[in-house]
């Protein structure tokens, strides 16, 4: 018995379904929602759309940064065990 594939005879198919699986998952939530707020823009305008300049991409970094709280005897201890 032989397996047939339906799809056999259609040009390019298989490279339009390769490329559809590796550009599936390289759109990012980002990404769409600055689509989604481009889309309200050119259907209700600059006005009901808000700042513009919102769209911009801001600093990932936290606000509040980790800072190191080591006690006194143990960084008095590291010194004495580093030559």
């Amino acid at each position: 018995m032989k397996i047939h594939s339906k799809y056999r005879g259609i040009k390019g198919f298989v490279t339009v379904y390769n490329d559809a699986i590796r550009y599936r998952y390289m759109i990012t939530e980002q990404a769409l929602r600055k689509a989604r707020i481009l889309a309200f823009w050119e259907r209700y305008g600059l006005s009901a759309t808000g700042k513009i300049e919102s769209l911009n991409s801001k600093s990932q970094a936290p606000i509040i940064k980790r800072k190191r709280l080591w006690d006194v005897r143990i960084i008095e201890e590291l010194k004495n065990l580093r030559p």
